[in-house]
């Protein structure tokens, strides 16, 4: 350590030791609050403010095909598509997402700092996807990603949708019907189709990858895109919610209902 007065680098390693660092025999160590602080000045979270304009990558959009683009900032990966509406208006867009004028926006997904490093634009993209799908297999579950506390996980229906291929004016979505899993101790929320729900379900993840499809690693984000785009839904009922899923890859059908019981239970109370 570069501290030349001891007095002052012992009271301040005394202020560390007991919630950040462990004394032992044999001298001092990290303790797993310390290594989550050094983890996030490593990451960049704490110490790093970069920003990546809107890129183009080679990825198609899900909806029309268009090449999307990306822009990197305030720790989050957007995707945007220059052709059509996207999936979100912006009234469903987070305030940071700042969409372009005449751009789309496909949604974001977070990336700390240090996954910018030695990467282009589609790197970056594939860093934060997979880094996003992982998160979002724990949401789903009911159980938060950041801070480990339960989830809330809701299912909502547009009860007049009218997307006609683009946005629908009355819930601002592209998809009918969405699932949200939002933590009930800190501030992480994430939302996306229903079809999200599923992705810690053994049956759903057999699908996939008897699919050749792998959620946390696509060989391509558009190929995996979309495949899991081509799902309908039928709301059997609003109230109490019933919404049947049917996911149609290769010509097999995989089939699942999503009710109250569904979203009570879920993997992490079981």
């Amino acid at each position: 350590m570069d501290v030349r007065d001891s007095g002052q680098f012992n009271y301040h390693l005394g202020e560390l030791v007991g919630h950040f660092v462990g004394k032992t025999e044999e001298g001092y160590r990290l303790r797993q609050a310390g290594e989550r602080v050094v983890e996030a000045v490593l990451s960049g979270t704490v110490t790093e403010t970069p920003v990546m304009e809107p890129t183009p990558v080679d990825e198609d959009c899900h909806y029309c095909g268009a090449p999307v683009e990306v822009r990197y900032r305030q720790e989050q990966v957007d995707v945007f598509c220059p052709e059509c509406s996207g999936a979100y208006d912006a009234g469903h867009a987070p305030a940071e997402a700042e969409i372009p004028p005449g751009y789309g926006w496909l949604g974001g997904m977070p990336l700390p700092p240090a996954g910018l490093d030695g990467r282009d634009a589609d790197e970056v993209l594939r860093a934060a996807f997979s880094l996003g799908q992982t998160e979002f297999v724990t949401a789903s579950t009911g159980i938060c990603p950041r801070c480990s506390a339960r989830t809330e996980r809701t299912v909502e229906a547009c009860d007049d949708h009218g997307a006609d291929g683009g946005v629908c004016s009355d819930c601002g979505r592209r998809r009918s019907v969405v699932f949200g899993s939002a933590c009930t101790n800190c501030n992480y929320e994430a939302a996306g189709g229903v079809l999200m729900a599923l992705f810690a379900e053994t049956e759903f993840l057999a699908f996939m990858t008897n699919h050749g499809l792998n959620p946390m690693n696509p060989d391509s984000v558009t190929a995996y895109l979309n495949a899991i785009s081509n799902y309908e839904t039928v709301v059997r009922s609003h109230s109490p919610l019933e919404v049947e899923i049917r996911l149609t890859v290769d010509g097999d059908t995989f089939t699942r209902t999503i009710d109250e019981a569904f979203l009570n239970a879920g993997t992490a109370e079981s």
